[in-house]
């Protein structure tokens, strides 16, 4: 599992990172939490019509580092 704040803090590597996760069949962890509805800035968002959230955490399939 990578989490995608680690991958974020690399800067301009980050999407050469977020490629290769891709090419090697990783997918993002949907186990995170759900956005806040409710609040200052989630007033207006609806679960099916707010703003796709990315994925947290990446998993990767055994194999993937070999």
């Amino acid at each position: 599992m990578i989490e995608r704040s680690v991958i974020i803090a690399e800067g301009s590597d980050s999407a050469a990172m977020l490629a290769w996760i891709d090419e090697h069949n990783g997918v993002g962890d949907s186990t995170a939490p759900a956005a806040r509805m409710s609040g200052l800035h989630g007033a207006g968002l609806s679960r099916a019509g707010g703003p796709a959230q990315p994925p947290r955490r990446f998993v990767l399939p055994p194999g993937a580092f070999e």
